[in-house]
């Protein structure tokens, strides 16, 4: 992405306004007269692009802050699907390189830039879990961490036919037997006694609840 292509995504960003409280973004013009380090990209390759923004914090001083916009979550969304079975949740038990540990989640993945969103989100149940969708409902849209990714998921909820054959893609570390089915009240011990940290798979739950609070 070069200078131009910066300009043009940070003139499609609500600016905000220091004096309403917000974090104030500032132009390139306005940076270089303010003396601030140069925005623009830091880093891009296929998958993420870091940029530094220049802003105005509520206080009035002036200064950088990273945005991450992950690809192509930035134009075509993430997506992560509430697999149910019989009214409980389905988990699939992965491990994740950042935290570099097994972790149960719900199957979530990139949105596909040739196919809608719901074509998406059944797909990585297909992938993740085995199953084919048989009705498929769309919750809402979380951000993954609003203090540095800019992008979303779409969360969908989704009643599953029978288990099949899992074909994870070959970047992905998924437990070939690590499938587990919860109903309400062990999915919220499991939250309590810390065996679901994941932060996507907690906010999609916590929107499949609040739709279904019973």
């Amino acid at each position: 992405m070069n200078h131009d292509a910066y300009g043009a995504d940070l003139a499609a960003l609500p600016r905000g306004s220091a004096a309403a409280g917000e974090i104030e973004l500032l132009t390139p013009e306005e940076a270089r007269a303010a003396g601030i380090e140069e925005p623009g990209v830091v880093y891009q390759d296929r998958w993420i692009v870091l940029f530094r923004d220049a802003v105005r914090f509520p206080s009035g001083r002036t200064g950088t802050y990273l945005r991450l916009c992950v690809e192509p979550l930035a134009t075509g969304g993430g997506v992560v699907v509430v697999p149910r079975r019989d009214g409980r949740y389905v988990l699939l038990r992965n491990f994740r390189h950042a935290t570099r540990r097994w972790e149960w989640a719900f199957p979530r993945g990139f949105a596909g830039a040739d196919l809608p969103i719901e074509a998406s989100a059944r797909r990585e149940v297909r992938e993740e879990l085995g199953s084919e969708v048989e009705v498929l409902a769309f919750l809402g849209r979380v951000p993954a961490d609003s203090g540095l990714i800019a992008s979303e998921f779409h969360v969908f909820e989704a009643a599953l036919g029978e288990a099949g054959a899992r074909a994870p893609e070959a970047s992905e570390a998924i437990d070939p037997s690590g499938v587990q089915e919860l109903d309400r009240g062990a999915f919220l011990a499991a939250i309590a006694d810390g065996r679901i940290v994941d932060g996507i798979t907690l906010a999609a739950f916590a929107l499949s609840l609040a739709r279904d609070p019973g």
